[in-house]
């Protein structure tokens, strides 16, 4: 599984979609995992356990964040029927509805590389090896958890793994690396040093989740093995023309989130268009 570097130049680090990104459609919908997979982008989920022992593809216990159910009920509670029947928030009259593990794995290509997360545990780590293994997809997927543990058996079993830490958390480096972890994915607001240590010890560093240029070009300057972000396509243009500006002291001026950069754009283009070049 690729890990590190992307565009063919050491400067941009690998742009991975934070639950499949919400450019062209909502943010965990079988489209943006679609549309990010087939422009290459590495799409990162988040599994639940429904009531009747299907998973579900959801950031978020409940319903209410992210879909058009206004009763906020617990996505455990749901059984398969009444979670695929949900629309995804997103502003489009479109109903974009809300999938299962097995819906996006059926319609992803084959050279799909995935990141995924078992939220709260809630599929156990052996039965989430065993789906990977039936779909030969142990090679080109990255297991992320914020259990230590559960992130040092899976690395112990063969398979790529990514430990996720909050803010303000203190870094073991040495312990992770010693663990047989490939990743180690931080708050972006962790101190730049930070990634030296992790050099040192051979341990790959990503951010989470950048969709602030500012940010994003603070880190891609360092060196930063993966940026994190919910408009990967925008960051890749912002991060490529940086890469290859001759001076890049007017980058950091664009002090907008990724979401406000598009925006913009599409006021200036056609709808398709915009679509088209994000």
């Amino acid at each position: 599984m690729v890990l590190a570097q992307a565009n063919g130049s050491t400067r941009i680090p690998l742009i991975v979609a934070h639950r499949g990104g919400q450019e062209k459609s909502p943010a965990g919908s079988l489209d943006s995992f679609l549309s990010a997979s087939t422009d290459g982008y590495p799409v990162e989920m988040d599994l639940r356990t429904l009531d009747d022992g299907h998973i579900a593809i959801s950031h978020d216990s409940t319903t209410g964040e992210t879909t058009e159910d206004s009763s906020d009920v617990s996505v455990s509670s749901l059984t398969v029927d009444e979670w695929t029947s949900m629309c995804l928030h997103y502003d489009s009259e479109q109903c974009f509805r809300a999938v299962t593990f097995g819906q996006v794995l059926d319609a992803l290509p084959n050279d799909a590389l995935l990141v995924v997360e078992n939220k709260q545990d809630e599929v156990s780590l052996k039965r989430l090896e065993r789906i990977l293994d039936a779909r030969s997809l142990r090679s080109s997927t990255l297991i992320e958890s914020l259990d230590f543990n559960k992130i040092t058996q899976a690395s112990a079993d063969g398979f790529h793994t990514m430990y996720v830490m909050h803010k303000n958390q203190d870094v073991d480096v040495d312990a992770i690396a010693d663990a047989g972890v490939d990743v180690l994915a931080v708050s972006s607001y962790y101190p730049l040093s930070l990634l030296r240590k992790c050099r040192a010890r051979g341990l790959r560093l990503w951010v989470w989740t950048v969709d602030r240029t500012w940010m994003a070009v603070r880190w891609s300057r360092a060196g930063v093995d993966g940026i994190i972000t919910d408009y990967p396509r925008t960051m890749t243009r912002l991060l490529s023309a940086q890469a290859a500006a001759d001076d890049s002291a007017d980058v950091p001026r664009l002090r907008m989130s990724a979401a406000e950069l598009q925006s913009r754009i599409r006021e200036r283009s056609p709808r398709d268009d915009a679509r088209e070049d994000l």
